[in-house]
């Protein structure tokens, strides 16, 4: 991977890291454990919506059997 490739992904990553709205899915999650379980699948599946939100929650509810197990049950079992 070339370096601008690596720091673009840094950057995007820590913009969806640090953002207190990221995964913020109800009143009840949105934990680091959360962002932590969603973060690969959010670049994988979702990486055009980044870094809003918004598109980045609504694409992985979308997304449902495309997801990771531990993303999955962040998104659906809550």
């Amino acid at each position: 991977m070339n370096r601008f490739v690596k720091i673009t992904a840094l950057a995007l990553g820590t913009m969806l890291l640090a953002s207190n709205a990221s995964f913020a899915f109800n009143a009840n999650s949105g934990s680091a454990d959360d962002r932590s379980a969603c973060t690969p699948d959010a670049f994988r599946l979702c990486g055009s919506a980044i870094p809003d939100a918004n598109r980045v929650a609504a694409c992985l509810k979308a997304s449902g059997k495309k997801l990771s197990p531990a993303c999955h049950k962040v998104m659906f079992h809550k």
